[in-house]
């Protein structure tokens, strides 16, 4: 930018580094304090490099929490940092904003009160700064201290007129076409609010104009922003609704919960569900035409597509579940059920190591139930005194922290050397580990245990800065070892594994008669495993990947 100031009109940068950082060690890491002092130091830099003329923007996409990820819906997420600067003032003191339309937020653990936008606001304030039309289907408010340029406030008075006079004309666009329905609940809450613009002057103006613009952006949120099932694309019905149903049905459908006996599906039976599908298609149709005046929205082939996709897994239902007792709706997996539930949210945030949790201690209830039914009070003691209790997530080495926690330090590599050891004892039972077991588990899958376990040691080190400023040298190293592990297994094991030949052992012995004749004797021993572990070692290809994927507290966990 300084030695090309004549090359370039608008110029977009994008700081990645304070997201990967956040990402990585988390919130209060002085990794991320670092990464912040570099972006402050670039900052200082662009700032001495632009002229009188020039507007510079600084926002941040998005916030983090204190493990330094971001996606749920705390304030500390979904706020970031804006800084707009210009060597030239935008806003002179002569002029008294109105409080009422400088909104303020206070952050949890901060007693000072901060000025809050919205990141939609960006939109109409930079279109009037550049000097260009704000978007014909723009909701947000422009940003008052940018237009306070004169002593009676008349530049931030004409920025808001526009853009309170281009929401109102996208709103009338809106209602007069095929949806604008929707806005007749709050119709007549927008015509007051424009109608009481008008009978005000001064504060009272720009009080009245910031409450219009921001009734259109609630009411016009609260009627396309809430979490209603709506299908705006025949696509997503075939998935979402087919995905859905067909779980449930599969878990209905089961032998084992169905109380009988399944056979073999053949004949006329097998044609079911089709026939069934194309029944739901005709179904569906005339239930558009009979309710399409409550289906505003839906179009004609979504509501087929949802009849024909729902209709076979009734069918199946129906036809395969024969009795459902009081056993069989005990046994169902609840788990499955609550994976499929899960399919009914179009979004939702998964916060693993807390749903992990919640899931374990959630399964003890069964037998929490069965130790009151216990036949001896030692026994009902005992299941009950196991079940009690409560566990906390030990994952991370604290709840503000993605570094592992000590336990997970120390029991690493113990743990990446004894799996192997214990892979091959467990053959050794069934005399399966000769030949390609002898071979793999030493020279590859042990070695791309330890590889594995040393990729996120080398992180952790990183992290936490143990060597000092060798960031670099421990970036490249971890790559390289970690490309080379999974090369090695992909290409390497596999073609190992495939070229082996089954579990045999195979010896030859000179058995002597009494004719004095040698004969040669090949005695060829068929383990009952001889197949096995050819399987376990393509099995322990992929759990070798896995864990290098995994983190140091995830690989004990596979490893136990």
């Amino acid at each position: 930018m300084r030695h090309q100031q004549n090359s370039w009109h608008f110029v977009i940068g994008h700081g990645l580094g304070v997201d990967h950082a956040g990402h990585r060690v988390g919130l209060d890491h002085p990794v991320l304090r670092e990464k912040l002092e570099q972006m402050n130091t670039l900052l200082h830099d662009v700032v001495a490099a632009v002229d009188d003329d020039t507007l510079l923007i600084m926002l941040g996409d998005h916030g983090m929490d204190k493990m330094g990820n971001h996606g749920g819906d705390n304030v500390l997420e979904t706020m970031s940092t804006f800084w707009i600067y210009s060597k030239v003032p935008l806003s002179l003191p002569d002029y008294t904003i109105p409080e009422a339309i400088l909104p303020v937020i206070t952050f949890p653990g901060t007693p000072v009160p901060h000025r809050h936008i919205q990141q939609m606001d960006l939109v109409p304030t930079i279109s009037l700064l550049l000097d260009l039309p704000i978007p014909f289907n723009n909701l947000g408010t422009v940003i008052p201290e940018l237009f306070n340029r004169d002593s009676d406030g008349s530049s931030l008075q004409k920025a808001m007129e526009l853009n309170a006079a281009q929401i109102r004309r996208y709103l009338n666009t809106y209602r007069s076409s095929s949806s604008g329905k929707e806005l007749d609940p709050a119709w007549h809450d927008f015509s007051l609010a424009w109608d009481g613009i008008d009978a005000t002057e001064g504060n009272h103006r720009l009080i009245a104009l910031d409450n219009f613009t921001r009734l259109a952006l609630s009411a016009c949120r609260v009627l396309w922003a809430q979490s209603v099932q709506r299908f705006p694309d025949g696509r997503w019905i075939g998935r979402h609704w087919f995905e859905h149903p067909c779980r449930l049905g599969v878990i209905l459908q089961t032998p084992r919960y169905c109380g009988r006996r399944v056979g073999n599906v053949g004949g006329r039976q097998s044609l079911l569900p089709f026939s069934a599908s194309a029944v739901g298609s005709a179904l569906g149709y005339l239930m558009h035409i009979v309710l399409h005046e409550y289906l505003d929205g839906v179009a004609m082939h979504q509501t087929m597509l949802f009849a024909a996709a729902i209709s076979p897994s009734f069918v199946m239902i129906a036809t395969t579940c024969s009795t459902i007792t009081l056993g069989s709706i005990k046994s169902l997996p609840i788990f499955l059920i609550l994976h499929t539930l899960c399919f009914a949210s179009n979004s939702f945030t998964v916060w693993e190591d807390r749903i992990v949790l919640f899931f374990l201690i959630s399964s003890i209830v069964p037998s929490v139930t069965t130790g009151f039914t216990a036949p001896t009070s030692r026994l009902r003691y005992r299941i009950l005194g196991f079940s009690g209790g409560t566990g906390t997530v030990t994952f991370y080495a604290f709840n503000s922290s993605s570094a592992p926690p000590l336990t997970a330090l120390l029991l690493a590599f113990p743990v990446a050397i004894a799996v192997p050891r214990v892979v091959r004892c467990i053959l050794e039972i069934s005399k399966s580990d000769s030949d390609l077991s002898a071979t793999f588990i030493p020279l590859l899958f042990a070695p791309s245990l330890i590889a594995g376990t040393m990729f996120w040691m080398l992180e952790w080190v990183d992290s936490a800065q143990v060597l000092g400023d060798m960031g670099d040298v421990l970036r490249v190293t971890r790559t390289v070892l970690a490309r080379t592990t999974a090369a090695v297994m992909l290409i390497g094991g596999l073609s190992v594994w495939w070229t082996s030949p089954v579990c045999l052992a195979i010896s030859k012995s000179q058995a002597s008669e009494a004719s004095t004749q040698e004969k040669t004797e090949v005695t060829v021993l068929g383990f009952a495993n001889a197949f096995g572990s050819p399987y376990l070692m393509f099995w322990l290809i992929f759990f070798s990947i896995v864990w290098l994927m995994t983190q140091l507290s995830g690989q004990i966990v596979l490893g136990w």
